[in-house]
């Protein structure tokens, strides 16, 4: 190893990065993490800062190879933030499922579909935030399924990975090029196996490798498309019964949900799950029906409005009417009770929601 001199490390320090934290780097590549340790002012020996070989297909002229990656811990990237003099604090994190509702905390025993964190930054007139989904940053097994991480604390890895990128949004020229290994992760992720793909196929419950282009690895190729259909279908499903939630109105929406033991439309997990997800999608149907919506042209068509509110011009001046009659204080609290601050919040259409809305307001009595 050519003598690498910093004013951070003695040599005795960076001949043991060399052995252990850096080990199977070249010289150019420990010059390069040692030379970004410096920038940072992290710790390698704290794990603030560490390097990573992974094989890349495009390495060596497309032949195959290791390649260095420095990643920063979580703790790092809030030392660098922290250093700058200009953190101000954070927001969140906060996680989402299928319904888009931001919560503090994540009870369900689904993972979340998303993740978001928000950083202040000294002189900024907003917090910066960022989000992370689920999808985006999974780390898998050759399954295809969470590894054991992921399975066991899927929100505090995705929050991590909210934070990271919030962080690097709002400190750009101390972060620039820096990641955690919560997000690189998942460039470890096992590639689908398709033809395309370098080095050997292995067949599920195999402890043997079989070549690309055999009948056995054919299979496993066909194997992996049947789940990918799956999967698909099966999001598709999800997507469909949130679908239902404006158009059936929230307390039957999770009546139903309720029903066929989930709080939310991500709820179902498990052996089944896709049997059970269609069942409450067959009941939402049923209750659309009830509720007035016929599907035609290959979507769903709303209920003709009761009532003289055939358009939203006259449910609008219902609205303004109900304002005047019952004041501002009352008239706020009976829209709330639908989630909404202003009629223009149901979408300007003569919604079910909206109806019901207008139906409750003239009931009211001071």
């Amino acid at each position: 190893m050519s003598e690498i001199v910093t004013s951070q490390f003695s040599r005795e320090q960076v001949e043991l990065i060399k052995a252990t934290i850096a080990k199977g780097t070249s010289d150019n590549e420990l010059k390069l993490f040692m030379a970004q340790a410096e920038r940072t002012r992290l710790d390698p020996f704290a794990r603030q800062i560490f390097c990573v070989k992974r094989w890349s297909r495009d390495a060596n002229g497309g032949q195959g190879g290791e390649v260095m990656s420095i990643q920063v811990s979580i703790d790092g990237f809030r030392l660098i933030a922290e250093r700058s003099g200009e953190y101000a604090g954070q927001d969140g994190p906060y996680w989402c499922g299928a319904d888009g509702q931001w919560r503090d905390v994540w009870l369900d025993s689904a993972p979340p579909f998303a993740a978001k964190v928000g950083v202040y930054r000294k002189g900024f007139q907003a917090p910066v935030w960022a989000v992370a989904r689920y999808s985006a940053y999974v780390q898998t097994t050759r399954s295809g399924g969470p590894n054991s991480i992921w399975s066991k604390m899927p929100d505090n890895q995705l929050a991590k990975c909210a934070e990271a990128l919030a962080l690097r949004k709002a400190f750009p020229q101390e972060t620039s090029g820096l990641y955690t290994a919560d997000e690189m992760g998942q460039a470890d992720n096992d590639a689908p196996a398709t033809a395309e793909n370098a080095g050997p196929l292995m067949i599920t419950g195999s402890a043997e490798p079989v070549e690309r282009g055999t009948k056995e690895a054919a299979q496993q190729v066909g194997q992996q498309k049947i789940k990918e259909q799956t999967d698909k279908a099966f999001a598709d499903m999800v997507n469909a019964i949130t679908a239902f939630k404006p158009m059936i109105g929230e307390p039957e929406y999770y009546r139903v949900l309720a029903e066929h033991g989930v709080q939310h439309a991500n709820g179902f997990t498990g052996d089944g799950a896709f049997e059970r997800a269609r069942d409450c999608w067959k009941a939402l149907t049923k209750s659309a029906h009830n509720a007035g919506w016929t599907f035609s042209g290959k979507k769903w068509v709303a209920p003709a409005p009761a009532g003289p509110w055939h358009d939203w011009d006259s449910m609008l001046a219902a609205f303004a009417s109900e304002l005047k009659r019952i004041g501002p204080d009352d008239y706020a609290t009976i829209l709330a009770d639908f989630e909404v601050e202003l009629p223009e919040d149901f979408g300007k259409s003569t919604n079910p929601k909206a109806l019901a809305c207008i139906e409750a307001l003239k009931g009211y009595s001071r």
